[in-house]
């Protein structure tokens, strides 16, 4: 399906599309409105160039497989991704400022997240429920850590927290893998 709105993919507006399999979005879109591609069969999407901001919701419980997120995304919303079982890894660019809570929260088969350089917060549950998450890497501007932000990541052999972090929230690093569980502040 190839989308021909000049600068937004409106609220909704291909929710529960279920036979909807890949996306190629047109240049100039700037925004992905709330549940936009929610429960469609989306496994790939090509994101243009201008792409500012993924709303709340975007494209939760879908099975998209591989995200190249687009060097001028400024934010992505809660639940964007949220139980998109198969994603395996995530690079979120530097041009990020905010990924939102539980952005890809139940992502059971991700394996690997690479958070950009701008993102000074990790928010409520982000990645929550990511069982088979084993590698994360944080940027040095992170300053907070939110409420249950790696709660049940099961695999996660070991984590490199900077030394700009300022709070770490309840429940952040529960139930991270036993025994190898290594936390290190650099």
């Amino acid at each position: 399906m190839r989308s021909s709105a000049a600068s937004d993919v409106y609220k909704r507006q291909l929710y529960n599309c279920v036979n909807l399999k890949s996306v190629t979005l047109p240049s100039g879109l700037k925004f992905i409105g709330d549940c936009a591609f929610k429960g469609t069969a989306i496994e790939s999407i090509v994101f243009p160039d201008s792409l500012y901001s993924i709303g709340d919701s975007a494209f939760s419980v879908t099975p998209i497989k591989n995200i190249d997120f687009p060097s001028a995304l400024n934010n992505i919303g809660s639940w964007a991704f949220e139980k998109c079982l198969g994603l395996t890894s995530v690079v979120i660019p530097d041009s990020v400022e905010k990924v939102y809570d539980y952005a890809f929260y139940g992502c059971k088969n991700l394996k690997s997240a690479t958070i950009g350089k701008k993102v000074d917060q990790i928010y409520d549950c982000t990645f929550s429920g990511c069982t088979s998450l084993e590698t994360v890497n944080l940027p040095d501007a992170i300053k907070y850590l939110g409420i249950a932000s790696f709660y049940n990541c099961t695999s996660l052999k070991s984590i490199k927290l900077p030394k700009s972090l300022l709070s770490i929230g309840d429940l952040s690093l529960i139930h991270i893998s036993e025994p190898t569980r290594r936390v290190v502040i650099s």
